[in-house]
């Protein structure tokens, strides 16, 4: 438990200290695994194609891109459950 705090805490120092940018490919997965969650309770073709546009950014090793559709087909989920 202590090990994995400390390198819990080391890692995030060392992303603050080299200010690295604010998208990883650690990113792309979990906003992936997201939209799929929402998308099992809403479903939505436009959101849809924007998850398997983002997945496919993020394999191609274009994160930027991939994070921003993912972003923008979970903004789209999170507007219409309102």
């Amino acid at each position: 438990m202590k090990r994995s705090a400390s390198v819990f805490c080391l890692a995030f120092a060392f992303t603050l200290v080299l200010g690295v940018g604010p998208v990883s490919a650690f990113d792309c997965p979990n906003l992936y695994a997201q939209c799929q969650e929402l998308l099992k309770i809403k479903k939505n073709e436009e959101v849809k194609k924007l998850c398997e546009q983002g997945i496919k950014l993020h394999k191609a090793g274009e994160h930027d891109d991939a994070v921003e559709k993912l972003e923008a087909a979970l903004e789209i989920l999170k507007k219409e459950k309102m």
